[in-house]
């Protein structure tokens, strides 16, 4: 988590990446991956989209 932070994911909640208890007793560890991966693919997208060619979410 720490090291996806330092590495520019974005959370919708600081306490993923600051506090891994908490983030682990209400996120469970499924959830924060999941949102680890979601951000990566919509990071991914928007190269893709900036070097003209076009991703689509399904």
């Amino acid at each position: 988590m720490q090291s996806a932070a330092r590495a520019g994911a974005d959370f919708s909640d600081d306490t993923i990446p600051t506090d891994k208890k908490n983030a682990e007793e209400w996120y469970r560890v499924d959830a924060i991956i999941q949102e680890v991966f979601q951000n990566t693919a919509q990071e991914l997208a928007f190269v893709i989209e900036d070097n003209g060619s076009q991703f689509e979410f399904s």
